[in-house]
This record gives C-alpha cells, structure tokens and sequence, in this order.
C-alpha cells in the first residue's frame, strides 16, 4: 500500500516527498541588485567616494549572475570550495568573485535538514545545506511596497531588509553584513521532508497555501507564515513557495560577543538615558569600552550611519567578532530595516 504522509489536511505520497527538487527558484536578490545599482547612478555625485570600488564590485556581481532564470545545481567540488571560502569571512572581503561564488551556492544547494531556530522572538528556520553548512530562514511576511504603521521597530521582520543590508554594506565599503540571499523554497517538497519533528508538527493546510507556525515567543497557530502569499511562481505550485532571506551562519569557531548597545531605544512609556541626560555622549565617550584608544565607538557611529540608510530603530544589542586575528564589529539583526 503506498505510504503517504497525513498532517492537518496535507497528504502527499512519499515518493513525492523525496524527489528531488530540478527547477531552481527565481533568486529574489536579483531585484535587490537592480534597483540599488539604478539609485546609485542617479545619486548626485557629491555623494559618491573618491574611488567607485564598491559600485565597481556591485555592476560586477550582476555581470556575473548567468542570463537564464533559474539557477543551476552547483557541483560538490562548487560548494565545497564555497563553504571554505565562507569560513575565511572576516568581513574584509571585497573579491567579487568569492563574493559571487557563495552567493550562488547559497542560493541553490540542497536543504538537508530544517528545524525552528531557537533565537529572538520570531520564526526563523536554522537549515543545514549540502555540504554541512548552516543558514538561517528568514520568510517574508510583508509584500514588498506595503507601509509598515506604528513606531519604526512595529511589525515582524522584513526579509528584504536583510537582503539590503548585506548590499548596502558592500556599498559603504562596510562589509560587517554575513552573507545573506533572497530566496524561494518550496515548503511542501524542500522543507517539510526533512523537517525535524518539533517543526513538522507545526505544518497546517490554508486553503491551497501550506503553511507553518513554528516554536517560538510569538509562534502561534493564528499567526501562521504560508507560502505563496505575495506572489506568483512559474512552478504551478505557488502555495508551496515561500521567499525569504538565507542568512550564512558565522562558523562556530568564530566567537561572538553580544553588548547592550549605548542608544538602545526603550520599548516602554519610560525615556533612555540618553534621551534625558544631557552629557550623556560624553558618559560614554570617557568610559573604558568606549575609550578614544579603541575603534569600538567610531563602529557605532558607522552602524548608527548604516542604520539611518536602513531605517532600522532596532538596533538594541550589537556583536563583536573576536578572534587572535579579527576584532570586528558585525551587524546582524537587520530585519527592521
């Protein structure tokens, strides 16, 4: 008797759960690239540095990208080769050609395994890729022009924000962004076969659309995130297709230290510090984290910059890389851009 899988008004046959996915997804970062690369030209060119490295980096990444529409499978030497680069990252790297060559294969290698990621308060899907390398799944809750009401941290994460962020760090010449791609994964063929448990329970049918919950803060059943909600996909599966943004997870030797960020906001009636304090800047400015020996300060200001670009007023904690070789500060977390 064929075995089939039941879940919540979900049925597929094995057999189908195991086929190999062969169309690759439209990668969602295309459109990322384009319409950064237009705003650039039609700055004014007071804005532009003295040198146009970053633009330069920026037009050469989308000659690279090949003319079809899907992505090819990447070989195993591909990603291999990819996922050792990416363990070399010390957010110094401006080789386009690296650069291009883990986003691609971030965009296109198998998922191998699926669990709910167990930081912040929102979903988010820890994937292990072919090759054991490890992603965080970000879905897209929002269309992308629609107007998020409220106070500037309102709202769930917004995906392409995360996609913004790792460009707009190339532009700056502040590459302190993880590699992150904008991508489409079919939960019912990619996700769901190889789910673990704990994420597997929380699969529901919506309609046509599949869709899932997860285990967090604020995971709840009424709040369910479903794929084929904001757009159309040329697979004839468009329930089953969710966008978001893959975010490379840092190798694990690498030690991240988190700190409460000076100007963190409060979400709260009561006013911070540096709201009411009038010397405020000059506290911390004097203090021995912050001292005029050290870069930690003019990082923040740098993070303050890129954060007013992104509109992101959520930056309450940030991270710092430490290693023997590599003390830098990382901005992850960009979701509220």
């Amino acid at each position: 008797m064929e075995q089939h899988w039941f879940r919540r008004g979900l049925i597929f046959s094995k057999e189908q759960v195991q086929k190999s996915l062969t169309a690759a997804y439209r990668n969602a970062s295309d459109w990322a690239e384009q319409e950064i690369l237009q705003e650039l030209k039609n700055l004014h060119p007071k804005y532009y540095k003295s040198d146009f490295s970053s633009l330069n980096l920026l037009e050469e990444r989308i000659k690279m990208k090949s003319p079809a529409k899907g992505l090819l499978r990447p070989s195993k030497e591909d990603i291999k080769l990819a996922w050792s680069m990416a363990r070399n990252w010390n957010g110094k790297e401006k080789n386009m050609t690296i650069i291009s060559s883990i986003l691609s294969v971030l965009c296109s290698s198998q998922i191998q395994h699926a669990e709910m990621s167990r930081s912040g308060t929102q979903i988010k899907l820890l994937l292990s890729l072919e090759g054991g390398q490890q992603a965080l799944f970000k879905p897209q809750w929002y269309s992308r022009d629609e107007i998020i009401e409220g106070p500037v941290y309102a709202g769930r994460d917004r995906h392409n924000a995360e996609v913004a962020a790792f460009y707009l760090g190339l532009i700056l010449d502040m590459n302190r962004v993880p590699y992150v791609v904008g991508r489409r994964v079919d939960l019912r063929r990619e996700i769901l076969p190889v789910a673990d448990q704990g994420l597997w329970e929380t699969f529901v049918q919506n309609s046509t659309h599949t869709c899932f919950y997860g285990n967090c803060a604020s995971c709840s059943p009424r709040f369910s995130v479903c794929g084929g909600k904001h757009g159309q996909d040329n697979s004839g599966r468009d329930g089953d297709i969710l966008e978001g943004a893959l975010i490379l997870m840092l190798p694990p030797y690498y030690h991240l230290k988190k700190f409460r960020h000076p100007w963190q906001r409060t979400y709260n009636n009561f006013s911070a510090r540096w709201e009411v304090q009038v010397n405020y800047c000059d506290s911390v400015r004097h203090s021995k984290m912050y001292s005029p020996a050290g870069s930690r300060l003019p990082d923040l200001v740098d993070a303050a910059i890129f954060d007013f670009l992104m509109d992101n007023g959520d930056r309450h904690h940030y991270e710092i890389l430490q290693d023997s070789n590599i003390d830098a500060f990382v901005l992850l977390d960009n979701g509220k851009g």
